[in-house]
């Protein structure tokens, strides 16, 4: 079997071409959404055989375009200790290796593939559902543009769709889906073996979420490569004031509010960012109170709370917008584009 190398990996790195399948027949009423998405940047893929990593938002010394290599734990790091990383608790220190590689050739903006969802019935008037049928996706759009090392493609299969388009008035409101993915590199050309990879696709509301992470053994160092991203989809429209993305407003979406309170959003609109500036601040309160028992019906369950008056709320609020005005020159950071238009 071939082993990558930081100055060779990016051929593996780059053969995220797809062909995907679904288990799921589509109806005869059925119609086609695209969707496109905004990766946050810590998007990485991990190739653990050689302890590096690539992150999006990073560049690579003078190079905004490059991505990495980084060192994931440094040192000589045992078998174990590569197969016992754990991606979601990691706290990387950027320590570059190689020569650098453009691991997302689009940078933030993710094509997500097409949507096949099931029609028939809808009026586009109120708030309405429809079964998804089908989902197509080339992740070779997002991670990586082909296979320099095989010279063969980077199989994509997907599989076990499940999920619902929402609607409201005929605009899109959320997405639920969950799909299983399967990444296979095939080194069957260099008399090595088929190498399937698992994971999960999910998008819920206007968020999405990949994560693949697989092993295989070797005489020394595992094949183990990870793939974790998260972002938003472009094309949806959530209710106003619905910052848990359950399709009503209620109690659960002042709780998200408080917890994100003070935090740059990007892209502006997302998140708990109900007035579209950018920030989750004291105008999506309100945005979130003028809303307050919207319900699409199509959620599961509702609650009954009590609401914040304004003369039991003010001194707490006046008390959290201080704050944020002596932070905001430190939030606003957050805010500048990675990369420049060329």
């Amino acid at each position: 079997m071939i082993r990558p190398t930081y100055f060779g990996i990016v051929g593996v790195l780059a053969s995220f071409a797809a062909i995907v399948v679904v288990n799921i027949a589509p109806d005869a009423a059925g119609a086609d959404l695209a969707i496109t998405g905004y990766a946050d940047g810590d998007t990485r893929w991990f190739e653990m055989y050689s302890d590096a990593f690539v992150q999006l938002d990073k560049g690579f010394h003078d190079d905004p375009q490059k991505d990495g290599f980084f060192l994931v734990l440094g040192g000589t790091p045992t078998p174990q200790q590569l197969n016992d990383f754990d991606p979601k608790t990691f706290a990387p220190t950027f320590n570059a290796v190689g020569s650098g590689v453009d691991a997302f050739p689009n940078d933030e903006n993710f094509q997500l593939g097409t949507i096949s969802y099931n029609n028939g019935g809808l009026t586009g008037s109120g708030f309405e559902s429809a079964p998804i049928t089908a989902y197509t996706v080339n992740f070779a759009d997002n991670i990586a543009d082909n296979d320099a090392l095989s010279d063969e493609p980077y199989l994509t299969t997907i599989d076990s769709v499940s999920g619902s388009v929402k609607f409201r008035n005929g605009q899109l409101i959320g997405v639920y889906m969950n799909a299983a993915v399967t990444f296979t590199y095939d080194y069957s050309i260099f008399g090595g073996d088929v190498l399937p990879y698992s994971g999960a696709f999910k998008i819920r509301g206007d968020e999405f979420e990949l994560f693949v992470d697989g092993t295989h053994p070797t005489s020394a160092s595992p094949l183990r490569y990870i793939w974790e991203s998260t972002g938003f989809i472009d094309q949806v429209t959530p209710l106003p004031g619905d910052y848990d993305r359950d399709l009503d407003v209620d109690a659960d979406d002042y709780t998200v509010w408080r917890q994100k309170f003070g935090s740059a959003v990007l892209p502006a609109g997302r998140s708990a960012d109900g007035n579209n500036n950018g920030f989750v601040d004291a105008a999506d309160y309100v945005v979130w109170r003028k809303n307050l028992g919207l319900d699409s019906g199509l959620s599961t369950g509702a609650m009954m709370i009590a609401v914040p008056e304004p003369a039991a709320w003010s001194m707490a609020l006046m008390t959290i917008v201080a704050s944020v005005l002596f932070s905001r020159e430190l939030v606003c950071c957050f805010t500048r584009h990675r990369f420049t238009t060329l």
